[in-house]
């Protein structure tokens, strides 16, 4: 899907995933990519790439948030793309894919995420 949301829009949009349960949500600023990237072409390829949003956020950086359909990939799959044992996953739904300097676009990016969620 492509949009063009105000922050209000923009945090509906992550709030309504994060609530469903159903989704995995990704934060990520450019070292984080690579991983969204193989994520999205193993198993949100095609057809499936309906179960698969990424919102670009107008922060320093621009972090995005990405959101998966957890039926699409279970979590043994998504722990070997994160190359962590599948007994850590738990019952992730936040996860920020964060290293380096990029470490302050993803903090920015998790507020974001904060706000939408808080209630849930």
């Amino acid at each position: 899907m492509t949009a063009l949301l105000d922050s209000e829009d923009t945090l509906a949009m992550i709030r309504e995933y994060a609530a469903s349960r159903d989704w995995y949500i990704f934060i990520a600023a450019r070292d984080g990519m690579p991983v969204l990237t193989d994520i999205e072409t193993r198993h949100y390829h095609g057809a499936a790439s309906a179960d698969f949003a990424l919102i670009i956020l107008p922060l320093p950086g621009f972090p995005v948030v990405a959101a998966a359909r957890k039926s699409r990939m279970t979590p043994a799959e998504l722990a070997a793309i994160l190359e962590m044992p599948v007994a850590d996953m738990g019952t992730r739904d936040v996860i920020a894919l964060a290293r380096g300097p990029e470490d302050e676009a993803v903090a920015l990016a998790s507020l974001v995420v904060a706000r939408a969620m808080d209630g849930l």
